[in-house]
């Protein structure tokens, strides 16, 4: 069995969706297929597509520099070859990191993604990314993702989205103060 398949990779999940659609599958990859590929890099991305999965969850930090990074704890400790809090290091920083030979030789040299690096996967392979904002970040986050997105034009009403950030309904609301 894969490392971490308990608890990371490759989930399986029967729903109702609609009447005519009951008992679905949604295969949603936790940071992507992190039980096969070093977790929120575009190799477990790739890895979840090869595996059948059509939705990838994933965790957003903000760098000290207001990069959205895909990086799930708030430091790079257990995940690259590097030390420190994300919300203290510079994307530039952030990029000089290893986050793949921690799980595998194979993976040395997979770098940490961006934002707009998950945005271009979603579109190039019509993937559905639930983005999580990690707490912790610097004040204003949910607009500045919502931000991106709409300059990437991936943000539409989770009904009929095509990248659905788990926090949308919640920054959407902060807007309309």
């Amino acid at each position: 069995m894969p490392r971490g398949q308990g608890c990371h990779g490759i989930h399986r999940q029967r729903v109702s969706v609609r009447k005519e659609a009951k008992n679905t599958v949604l295969v949603i990859a936790h940071r992507g297929a992190s039980g096969y590929a070093p977790e929120n890099t575009l190799a477990a991305f790739k890895r979840a597509l090869a595996l059948g999965a059509t939705f990838i969850e994933t965790d957003l930090q903000l760098s000290r520099d207001s990069h959205f990074v895909a990086i799930h704890d708030d430091t790079v400790n257990r995940t690259t070859n590097g030390q420190g809090k994300v919300h203290d290091l510079s994307l530039a920083d952030l990029r000089r990191l290893d986050a793949g030979s921690w799980f595998g030789s194979e993976f040395t040299g997979e770098r940490i993604p961006t934002l707009e690096e998950i945005l271009e996967f979603s579109k190039k392979h019509d993937v559905v990314f639930y983005l999580e904002l990690k707490p912790g970040g610097s004040w204003g986050g949910e607009h500045a993702l919502i931000g991106a997105l709409r300059t990437s034009e991936r943000l539409h009403a989770p009904s009929s989205s095509r990248l659905t950030p788990e926090s949308w309904k919640y920054s959407e609301r902060s807007n309309r103060r």
